[in-house]
């Protein structure tokens, strides 16, 4: 097969298994916790399921530009690592924490790489599948059919993957049944007893709200319970259309969480044995956080 078709076909299969990916890992949560605000970040869904159609692509084509399988599936990985990585550290230049990004992405580069490596694999493969094979080439049409749609199911089982555990679903929903018992009370007697001592709450939250779960606990600034048990801390902030926000640290889904208000400010560092993490601040550089906004 000459390149030109050999990079039509990669381009097809991996766009088709980026789409894939990017419809099914987008749209699981949102289908799974249907009827909760969950929080939409920038760029929004939309732009991230193109993001990763462009993305597998882009894959396709550099795994499918070598006439040598493995030279195209290397090349592939390297790149789609290096192009995540110089994404991360322009938005950290950005953001004046390039030293830190700089150091995260040296220590996540590796994995980055295996990221890509089983796409750029599944490219080839479909690839090999399409051969033309000389005399043997109508038993080959034959086989083909069955790779492209082999592929795609792949995709959307990873994109499957996106799934928020069941404790993490649980704890969306004892969040969102307490915000809206919350502002239903007809006064803050009536609030939940987490919310009772949050500083402006309800008067200052105005609008609708979206619910956003974290597993970067660090990032809480205030008391943390003595102890989860079994179960791990899940953080969930919530965001009101106003621009009020509050975030409450869970040690389960049943249990009372800690709750609280105010300026929030991330630091990443490095952590062992996570990519990354976010450190909380002391006080003193809170308050001078805070002032600086209100300034």
């Amino acid at each position: 097969m000459d390149r030109r078709n050999r990079i039509i076909i990669g381009l097809l299969l991996g766009g088709g298994m980026g789409l894939a990916y990017g419809l099914v890992s987008q749209s699981i949560n949102l289908i799974a916790l249907r009827g909760l605000p969950l929080y939409d970040p920038a760029p929004g869904r939309l732009v991230r399921i193109l993001v990763s159609s462009l993305a597998g692509g882009a894959v396709g084509i550099l795994a499918s530009w070598p006439q040598e399988g493995l030279i195209g599936v290397f090349l592939a990985s390297l790149s789609g690592a290096l192009g995540i990585s110089l994404l991360g550290v322009l938005r950290a230049a950005e953001n004046g924490i390039l030293l830190p990004s700089l150091l995260v992405t040296i220590y996540t580069f590796l994995p980055r790489l295996f990221y890509f490596l089983p796409l750029a694999a599944c490219v080839r493969w479909g690839l090999g599948m399409s051969e033309d094979r000389g005399a043997a080439r109508k038993a080959a049409r034959g086989r083909m059919a069955p790779a492209p749609i082999g592929l795609l199911l792949v995709a959307l089982l990873a994109g499957a993957t996106s799934l928020y555990p069941d404790e993490v679903r649980q704890t969306l929903r004892s969040m969102d049944r307490m915000l809206v018992q919350a502002l239903e009370a007809p006064n803050r007697a009536g609030l939940p007893e987490a919310l009772k001592r949050v500083e402006g709450f309800p008067y200052r939250a105005a609008g609708p709200y979206t619910l956003e779960w974290s597993d970067a606990t660090d990032t809480y600034y205030g008391p943390r319970p003595v102890d989860a048990g079994n179960h791990g801390e899940a953080l969930i902030t919530v965001r009101f259309e106003n621009g009020f926000m509050l975030r409450c640290l869970y040690s389960s889904p049943l249990t009372i969480p800690l709750c609280s208000s105010g300026a929030f400010p991330q630091v990443p560092i490095l952590r062992q044995g996570e990519s990354y993490s976010q450190a909380r601040l002391p006080a003193s550089s809170l308050r001078a956080y805070a002032n600086d906004s209100v300034a």
